[in-house]
C-alpha cells in the first residue's frame, strides 16, 4: 500500500501554493487598479499606463522566495544533521515540524521481546501471576490448584512448539515460550507433561487463528486446542466449572467475552484454551470443545522507553 500510494505535496508545499496564488490575485488586482487610475484620473496614454502596471506585476513577482525556502530548510538540515537525524528530502523538515502521530515499531524496540503472562482466567477467576521473563524466580510460583487451572496450563504447554533450553535459554516464538513459563509457574515438572506422545498437529493458521495438537495419554487422546478467543468460543459447546463439564450458554460466552475485552484493553495479548477427548486421532476436528479458559500477556516495556516518549513527548 505504501508503494502504490500517490505522491502528495508537503505541508510547506501546500503552503507555499496557497501563497503563490493569493499574491498572484492581490497583484492583479492592484495592477489592475494603477491601470485604470492612470487612464481614468491620470490623463496617461493607454500604452504606457499598461506597460507601467506589467511593470509593477514583474516586480511585485518574489522570485527570491524559492531561494529563501531552500536555504531556511537547508539551515533545518544542519541542525538536525548535528543530532544524528538524516533528512533525505528537504520537505520534510518543515513537516517533521507538523507532526503529532508518530509510527514506531514496538517488538524488541518498545518493548524486551519477552512475551510474560500476567493473568489467566478460568472458572470465572482471575489468577496473577508473579515475574516478568523467561526465567521463574522462587516465590512467583502459583500457590492456587484446581483441574480447571491443570487444563488451561497443560493445553498451553502441550499445544506449543518452542522449548526452554537447559540454562532456561527460550527457543522458538516469544508467545509461545511465554506459556511454558507460565506452565512452569503451576507445574514446575512441565517436562511430566509433555512426555505424552503427541500424536497428530494442526500448525496456527492465520485465517483459522488456531492451533491444535492430538496427544495420547494412559486412558485416553485428547484433543488440545489454542488461538483466538473468539474463534475458540465460536467451536465450543461445552465449558469447564469446578472440573466439570456443562453446556456452554449465551450469558458464559458474554462472560468471557466482556473479560477478553477487558484484557485487552490493558494492552494484554489474550489467547483461548478447550480441549475435547477423543476415541480416535480421525476425530481431531476443532468443534464441540469444551472451554477451559484464558491466559493473558504481556511483553513488557524497555526500561528507557518512558524517557524516550517523554522526549519525544516534549518535542
Amino acid at each position: 500500500m505504501i508503494q502504490e500510494a500517490p505522491e502528495k505535496q508537503t505541508k510547506l508545499q501546500e503552503d507555499l501554493d496557497s501563497l503563490s496564488k493569493w499574491l498572484g490575485i492581490i497583484i492583479l488586482i492592484i495592477c489592475g487598479i494603477i491601470f485604470l487610475v492612470n487612464v481614468l484620473w491620470l490623463d496617461t496614454d493607454m500604452k504606457e499606463a499598461f506597460l507601467t502596471a506589467i511593470a509593477l506585476s514583474v516586480a511585485a513577482i518574489p522570485e527570491g522566495l524559492p531561494a529563501v525556502v531552500t536555504i531556511a530548510l537547508g539551515i533545518g538540515v544542519k541542525k538536525l544533521l548535528k543530532k544524528q537525524s538524516l533528512i533525505k528530502k528537504l520537505g520534510s523538515v518543515e513537516t517533521l515540524g507538523a507532526v503529532n502521530i508518530v509510527c514506531t515499531d514496538k517488538t524488541g524496540t518498545l518493548t524486551q521481546n519477552e512475551m510474560t503472562v500476567v493473568k489467566a482466567y478460568t472458572n470465572e477467576t482471575i489468577y496473577e501471576l508473579k515475574g516478568i521473563g523467561y526465567k521463574v524466580k522462587k516465590g512467583n510460583e502459583l500457590t492456587e490448584k484446581s483441574p480447571n487451572l491443570e487444563w488451561l496450563f497443560k493445553i498451553g504447554v502441550l499445544c506449543n512448539t518452542s522449548k526452554l533450553s537447559e540454562k532456561h535459554e527460550p527457543i522458538g516464538d516469544p508467545t509461545e515460550v511465554a506459556l511454558l513459563v507460565s506452565g512452569e509457574k503451576y507445574h514446575n515438572k512441565i517436562h511430566e507433561w509433555r512426555s505424552a506422545e503427541k500424536l497428530d498437529e494442526n500448525p496456527f493458521d492465520s485465517e483459522r487463528k488456531l492451533m491444535s495438537v492430538v496427544i495420547k495419554e494412559k486412558k485416553s487422546d485428547y484433543l488440545l486446542v489454542k488461538g483466538a478467543p473468539e474463534e475458540i468460543l465460536k467451536n465450543c459447546d461445552f465449558i469447564l466449572k469446578n472440573g466439570t463439564i456443562t453446556p456452554l450458554t449465551e450469558t458464559d460466552k458474554k462472560t468471557i467475552q466482556k473479560q477478553n475485552q477487558k484484557f485487552a484493553e490493558n494492552a494484554l495479548r489474550v489467547l483461548g484454551f478447550a480441549y475435547k477427548e477423543i476415541t480416535s486421532t480421525t476425530e481431531k476436528s476443532e468443534d464441540n470443545l469444551i472451554f477451559v479458559g484464558l491466559q493473558a500477556m504481556i511483553d513488557p516495556p524497555r526500561l528507557e522507553v518512558k524517557d524516550a516518549v517523554q522526549t519525544c513527548k516534549e518535542a
